[in-house]
């Protein structure tokens, strides 16, 4: 049993492999072409950070966690 929606999204990116010769740098070269001529403000989202410690995931107040903190217990003792 296949999705309509999805044969359609490969059916597109099919079409669009196909007119470009399956060239990732031309494919991604009109994308570009295609937002700076669309006068719409694209975001660039490549030098955002994800926070990688568990502060982040504290809430409001949380306070600093030592490093002892973020270590799970043993096999036995959970």
């Amino acid at each position: 049993m296949t999705n309509p929606i999805t044969d359609q999204i490969r059916e597109l990116r099919h079409r669009l492999a196909a007119d470009f010769d399956n060239d990732l740098d031309r494919i991604y070269a009109d994308l570009q072409r295609k937002e700076k001529a669309s006068g719409r403000v694209v975001i660039d989202l490549r030098g955002e950070r994800v926070a990688t410690d568990c502060q982040a995931m504290q809430q409001s107040g949380g306070g600093k966690l030592s490093p002892a903190d973020h270590k799970s217990p043993p096999l036995g003792e959970r």
